[in-house]
């Protein structure tokens, strides 16, 4: 009777303790779901700058190659106004020139 008594109360004591060790693994459970979660948010947090570095840095690395560009075609359009000013005061003096030259034959002419 004794010994019936003694695993009736080694049972409910192992009942105890396993509802007690399902406890403990539930919050563990429940806290690890948490940890990574946070560490899920973090990760990301991290990586969304880093998106946004990327994005940054695409942006100013196209930014520099238009501004190449654009400084090329500058140092092309200048050098093409110079080449036709140089052309123009060249045409101009010519110009010059021919009417003074013009009006000497028409002086010759009339005289």
């Amino acid at each position: 009777l004794e010994s019936a008594k003694a695993t009736e109360h080694k049972s409910v004591g192992n009942e105890s303790e396993r509802a007690n060790l399902k406890d403990q693994v539930a919050a563990l459970t429940l806290e690890r779901d948490n940890l990574r979660s946070q560490l899920g948010e973090s990760s990301s947090k991290s990586e969304e700058p880093k998106s946004a570095n990327e994005e940054t840095q695409a942006m100013i690395d196209k930014l520099q190659e238009q501004n190449a560009s654009l400084n090329a075609e500058r140092d092309g359009l200048q050098s093409n106004l110079d080449e036709f000013q140089q052309w123009s005061a060249t045409a101009q003096s010519r110009i010059s020139e021919i009417e003074a030259e013009l009006s000497n034959v028409s002086k010759e002419r009339d005289a």
